[in-house]
């Protein structure tokens, strides 16, 4: 595989005294993400020396060099310089000027507190002639989330990521020690069980990989990772499922259960059926001739367990958008980032029809392992 050495530089901006914290936070995703660190460096203004910030020359001449600008747009407008600008809105207007790719965060929604300045710049990168690529965050999950969905979507554009299936691509820089033996054994031994699989429990974790079309080429795929994968989430932040449980029939707050799982699929899938079954009712059914009391949930278990399996399987892992599953009064929802495939319309849904999963190897061992019971990995 042709290695690319080329880096492009990033200049993040943002008002330092309010949005220190999220400023931070873009580097280290970047310079800790194990395919965003081999395409960017990047430049904050407070990590130059004491003696080299000559201020307005020194970002100015940043903005100059890079080829991506990230503007993170709080409440504060910043210190007014001599020219009745903040250096935010100086940065900002240097990258228009020299035709970067322009990315804007925008902290949460309540616009009514920003300082008018801030209300005014928000109001032109919004606008619909400018085409900027704008999205609002509250936390800094969501920030780290936004911006890998934005820097991948400029690696894609520039040709340097392949546009083949998410799960089929070669996982960067991680090795057959980033696969968890462990997870491996069990996923034998259940298959072995359940149906008739042809490699021994001794196999090598290579040879299990291999038969499972997880390898490509020599290198692991996003899939072996996200299967059987030590930590999944340090490689893919969207990998993961929330769950929330609420008190009634509407989303508020606060909540009665939290929790958000982001282990390796089978862990997911296993977790996130526990939590819901965990927070449905079991009604007491009275049975004939007998003083026993039949308690199912209810919903029925096997309902559930195929809904998130579906759910996990078949979202759009090019999206920052994990899976969420909603448990109220009255109903349970489960959401996802997928989409029909171009060749299924709603219609066809309610007839038998052709299978076309969006992500071949997920589904297959995803689905086969939810025939099982449960995946009791607990």
């Amino acid at each position: 595989m042709v290695k690319y050495n080329m880096k492009y530089n990033l200049f993040v901006s943002g008002v330092q005294e309010e949005l220190k914290i999220e400023r931070r936070a873009v580097k280290n995703l970047i310079i800790e993400n194990p395919l965003l660190k081999d395409y960017f460096n990047v430049f904050l203004f407070e990590d130059l020396p004491a003696k080299g910030k000559s201020s307005k020359k020194t970002y100015t001449d940043e903005v100059h060099k890079s080829n991506v600008y990230i503007g993170i747009f709080g409440n504060k407008y910043g210190n007014i310089g001599d020219d009745m600008i903040s250096a935010t809105e100086r940065e900002f207007r240097e990258a228009q000027k020299g035709n970067k790719e322009i990315l804007i965060f925008i902290k949460e929604n309540n616009d009514k507190i920003r300082d008018a300045h801030v209300r005014k710049l928000i109001t032109e990168i919004r606008g619909p002639e400018k085409g900027y690529i704008y999205k609002r965050f509250n936390d800094l999950q969501e920030l780290k989330n936004v911006v890998y969905e934005g820097l991948i979507a400029f690696l894609r554009e520039k040709g340097i990521i392949g546009r083949d299936a998410f799960d089929q691509r070669i996982c960067s820089k991680v090795k057959l020690s980033h696969i968890d033996e462990k997870k491996i054994r069990w996923f034998l031994r259940v298959s072995r069980e359940k149906r008739n699989f042809p490699l021994s429990l001794t196999a090598s974790v290579k040879d299990v990989l291999t038969h499972l079309n997880l390898l490509r080429e020599g290198g692991l795929t996003n899939a072996a990772i996200l299967l059987f994968g030590r930590d999944p989430h340090k490689f893919f932040l969207q990998a993961e499922v929330k769950c929330i449980q609420f008190p009634g029939t509407e989303v508020e707050k606060p909540f009665m259960s939290y929790h958000i799982y982001d282990g390796n699929l089978f862990e997911q899938v296993d977790l996130a059926v526990s939590f819901v079954l965990g927070a449905i009712r079991l009604p007491v059914i009275q049975q004939e001739h007998t003083a026993q009391a039949k308690r199912p949930h209810e919903i029925p278990a096997f309902a559930v367990q195929e809904a998130i399996v579906n759910a996990v399987a078949h979202r759009d892992y090019e999206t920052t958008a994990g899976v969420q599953v909603m448990v109220f009064l009255d109903r349970v929802e489960i959401w996802n980032s997928g989409s029909l495939p171009p060749n299924l319309k709603i219609s066809d849904l309610k007839q038998p029809h052709a299978s076309y999963p969006n992500n071949p190897p997920f589904n297959q061992e995803v689905f086969q392992h939810s025939r099982d019971e449960h995946f009791n990995l607990m």
